[in-house]
C-alpha cells in the first residue's frame, strides 16, 4: 500500500511541475502534503498562478508550477519524453560527436567510446578512439548527418594508451566524397590538435583513419561537437 501511496505522490509532482495542475487546500493532505496559498514576487513584482496551480510543501521542500515559473520570468519550457529531460529557456543547439552511432565501417578497425587522454590532456566528454588490429593499417567510419549541422569542431591526436608507438597517423574528414581536412605526421605523446570543419550542406560525413606501420596506435577525436544550423 505505501508503495502504491508514494507512486501517486511522484505522479502529482511530476503532473503539477511540467503543466501546473493541482488541487488546491488549506490543510494538510496525505502523506504530508500541505497545499496552500504562495505569494510569488518576480523583481518586486507580485504575479499570480492560474487557478488550481499553487504550490505546495511536502517534507519541508517548496514545489511550484514549473511552467508558471518559467513563463513569469520570460523563459520558454518544454519537456523531451525519450530523454526524461525538462528543457527551460534556449535548448542546446548542438550534439557531441560521441553521441553519433557510424552507418557503416570500413576496413578491419575497432572504435570505441570513451574518455579520451591526448598529450597529457584528459577530456571529460567522451570522444571515439580508433585502433587497428595487428594487420590493419586503414579503416573508415561514416556517419548520416543529413544536411542538419553547420560546423564540426574538437580535439584529435594519438591516445596517450599508445603514446610510444613508433607508428604515425593520418586522418581525414571527408564530407560528401570531398575531403574537408587532413591531419598527417599525427605522434604519440604530441599535444592534441584543434580542428574546425564547415558541414554546411554535408549529407554524410566519413573519417579515414590510416597508419603507416604495424605498431600499436590509437586516434583520437575528443570533445568534438556537431552544431546544428
Amino acid at each position: 500500500m505505501l508503495g502504491k501511496v508514494k507512486s501517486f505522490i511522484f505522479g502529482f509532482f511530476a503532473c503539477l511541475l511540467i503543466t501546473g495542475t493541482s488541487a488546491y487546500a488549506m490543510e494538510p493532505t496525505m502523506a504530508g502534503i500541505y497545499l496552500r496559498k504562495i505569494t510569488y514576487m518576480f523583481d518586486g513584482i507580485e504575479k499570480k498562478p492560474p487557478q488550481g496551480s499553487e504550490g505546495f510543501i511536502y517534507q519541508g521542500s517548496i514545489y511550484v508550477p514549473l511552467r508558471f515559473v518559467s513563463k513569469s520570468l520570460n523563459k520558454d519550457i518544454e519537456w523531451d519524453d525519450a530523454k526524461s529531460t525538462v528543457w527551460i529557456g534556449k535548448g542546446n543547439a548542438d550534439d557531441y560527436f560521441s553521441h553519433q552511432i557510424p552507418t557503416r565501417v570500413e576496413g578491419d578497425l575497432k572504435f570505441e567510446i570513451g574518455v579520451a587522454n591526448i598529450g597529457g590532456n584528459k577530456y571529460s566528454h567522451r570522444g571515439y578512439k580508433v585502433s587497428f588490429p595487428e594487420k590493419s593499417n586503414q579503416g573508415m567510419l561514416q556517419f548520416n548527418l543529413a544536411g542538419q549541422y553547420s560546423k564540426f569542431d574538437g580535439f584529435l591526436g594519438i591516445d596517450d594508451s599508445t603514446k610510444n608507438s613508433t607508428a604515425l597517423g593520418t586522418l581525414k574528414i571527408i564530407g560528401d566524397n570531398r575531403e574537408l581536412l587532413s591531419f598527417t605526421n599525427l605522434k604519440g605523446g604530441d599535444q592534441p590538435k584543434r580542428f574546425e570543419v564547415d558541414l554546411s550542406g554535408v549529407s554524410t560525413l566519413q573519417i579515414l583513419y590510416t597508419r603507416d606501420t604495424g605498431s600499436d596506435l590509437t586516434i583520437d577525436i575528443a570533445d568534438a561537437i556537431l552544431h546544428h544550423k
